[in-house]
């Protein structure tokens, strides 16, 4: 049998052909499961979003203007402080291929647990009736991350004005 150099040639090893798409995929997929896991000293890189989140808590420099009427029409308002519930909460959405294409969950921090509370408006219209610069609010005592509930909250968004919050002309 001959061996010249054109058997030789045949012998070389072909070029590998590229990589299947699903190799791919694992491949990448195993790379990021590894940069998930925890480092001695180092959040994982899927929650690196997440924690520099506030999370959802009380929080007790919220300044609220209030005004409260009597029968004549007199008023007394006040700035009052109010503890409120701010922070972020995670959310998520998973598509769906019916209408409207999307699973959403999207819970808002609100108050848990509630305190009433009384405080006694400063600013009175001269002849005001008797009780009418005592004023009642609800403080959060605690929050939680949860689906908004209207029957608890007001859960129109930000454009939403609450008809309590009053500031008399200066």
């Amino acid at each position: 049998m001959a061996t010249g150099p054109r058997c030789r040639d045949h012998r070389r090893a072909l070029p590998l052909p590229p990589p299947p798409p699903l190799l791919l995929l694992l491949a990448g997929m195993a790379l990021l499961v590894a940069a998930a896991r925890p480092v001695a000293g180092r959040t994982p890189l899927l929650t690196d979003l997440a924690s520099d989140a506030t999370p959802c808590q009380p929080r007790p420099d919220f300044s609220f203007s209030v005004m409260q009427r009597d029968g004549a029409g007199r008023a007394c308002w006040d700035q009052i402080q109010v503890m409120t519930c701010w922070g972020h909460c995670r959310s998520h959405e998973v598509p769906d291929w019916r209408f409207p294409y999307k699973r959403s969950h999207h819970p808002v921090c609100i108050h848990d647990r509630n305190a009433t509370r009384s405080v006694t408006l400063t600013h009175c219209d001269p002849g005001v009736a008797e009780g009418t610069a005592d004023y009642q609010y609800v403080d959060a005592v605690s929050c939680k991350c949860a689906v908004c509930d209207s029957s608890r909250a007001s859960c129109e968004g930000a454009k939403f004005r609450s008809t309590r919050s009053w500031r008399p002309a200066s």
